[in-house]
């Protein structure tokens, strides 16, 4: 993805969010839009949950409620906790890939999982994004990698400080 179009990606999830009722509802548009401008045929966004401590998935057909949450404590999530580089499978990697199926119950393999990309804002880990991309160029992977973090910069602080609204609107 060349500069330019991912301005246009970037202005697309602006957009997204401000036509969204809270930022918390853009959640399960954000895989159909990274599907629909990059080589992903399947994208699941695993976020944090408000409350405890679980990480909800959400996914670009609609059919988040048949995948599992992800625990805190889980080998996936914590992987990726203080780890801000992508994960690509590979023969150097395919082991924490089969660690991350066995722990998911078959969930990388059903999916073909082959990429995973932490999601970051302001040094929070908040999620994560399971591709299945259909390019093994570097730069591609990279370009999606880049912009979806990106797009993570504008809306994690977004949901977030719509949930500690909440939270003080509570007490």
């Amino acid at each position: 993805m060349r500069p330019r179009h991912q301005k246009e990606f970037l202005v697309e999830i602006a957009q997204a969010l401000q036509a969204a009722r809270s930022a918390r509802d853009f959640l399960p548009a954000f895989p159909g839009m990274l599907r629909a401008r990059f080589a992903v045929e399947c994208c699941i966004l695993y976020y944090k949950e408000a409350e405890g401590n679980a990480f909800r998935p959400y996914d670009h057909a609609g059919s988040s409620g048949s995948l599992p949450l992800l625990r805190e404590e889980s080998c996936l999530v914590e992987s990726f906790t203080g780890r801000t580089e992508i994960m690509t499978a590979g023969p150097r990697t395919q082991m924490y890939f089969d660690l991350f199926d066995r722990e998911g119950d078959g969930l990388f393999v059903r999916n073909g999982f082959n990429l995973v990309v932490p999601l970051h804002a302001r040094r929070y880990f908040r999620g994560l994004l399971l591709l299945r991309a259909d390019t093994q160029d570097g730069a591609a992977i990279g370009a999606l990698a880049g912009a979806a973090q990106a797009a993570a910069t504008m809306f994690i602080p977004l949901v977030e400080a719509e949930r500690m609204e909440f939270e003080n609107d509570k007490n």
